[in-house]
């Protein structure tokens, strides 16, 4: 029985060690198949801008008003100022109709300084009190009779007179499909000459931008110097400008 056992054994363990780990060597049934190569995908493209424009007639304006005055001590000066923007107030307010604003802008209370040539030092000889009222008229009619009636009373500046129009959404909706059928235009122009098709648009920026009026502020404010202060408001113009990118070549929207 003796001579026996180590056989037995030396068995079992050359058993043991030819049997495989279990979950070690994977079957080839059970690797992951082979990713497919991505489809090859169409680079060419195309980038197109288009602007658009549309005018928009003022239907609002705004001035702005001053009234300046000068005294001794800022008590004079500020006395001075507040009994004629009074009078300049009560002058406006008949004018205002219901959608109208009439507000005080700025007030400012500064020192009127002189040089003396002998000893070059500079001295305080009064000062001055600017006080600023803006005005917005939804009647355009009523700009020059305002003026001339704030100028009447003590008003002694117009420091700025502009026009503007009070609702633009449409004028910006317009402009921007006017700007994009002038891009789709000109990339289906460009995609005809090449003989290949227009593909699918695949970036889009848009912009939009309302420049102000200054020929037309610069000019009323000018006007408003003359008797009967004439003025003209003008129009607004809104800008919208596209840059489209499409792909050539291929399908899509175009």
């Amino acid at each position: 029985m003796r001579s026996r056992l180590p056989i037995l054994l030396s068995t079992v363990l050359t058993g043991l060690a030819c049997a495989p780990a279990s979950g070690t060597v994977p079957t080839p049934d059970s690797r992951p198949a082979p990713v497919p190569a991505a489809a090859a995908v169409d680079t060419a493209r195309i980038v197109v801008s288009g602007t658009g424009s549309v005018r928009v007639p003022s239907d609002r304006a705004s001035i702005r008003l001053a009234i300046e005055t000068e005294g001794s001590t800022a008590g004079d000066a500020s006395g001075a100022n507040a009994r004629l923007a009074g009078a300049v107030l009560d002058a406006i307010r008949p004018h205002l109709g219901g959608d109208d604003r009439l507000e005080t802008a700025g007030y400012r209370v500064e020192p009127v300084n002189e040089l003396d040539p002998e000893t070059r030092r500079t001295y305080i000889t009064g000062y001055r009190v600017r006080n600023s009222v803006v005005v917005v008229l939804s009647d355009l009619d009523a700009v020059g009779p305002v003026m001339d009636a704030a100028l009447a009373v003590g008003a002694n500046r117009v420091d700025d007179l502009s026009f503007f129009a009070s609702n633009l959404d449409q004028a910006r909706a317009e402009a921007l499909r006017i700007a994009v059928a002038q891009a789709r235009m000109q990339a289906t122009a460009a995609a005809d000459a090449l003989g290949v098709p227009l593909g699918a648009i695949v970036e889009v920026q848009t912009g939009t931008s309302t420049p102000g009026g200054m020929e037309t502020m610069m000019m009323a404010a000018f006007d408003s110097r003359a008797a009967g202060t004439p003025v003209e408001a003008g129009t607004n113009v809104v800008n919208a400008n596209v840059t489209i990118t499409w792909t050539l070549g291929g399908s899509g929207s175009r």
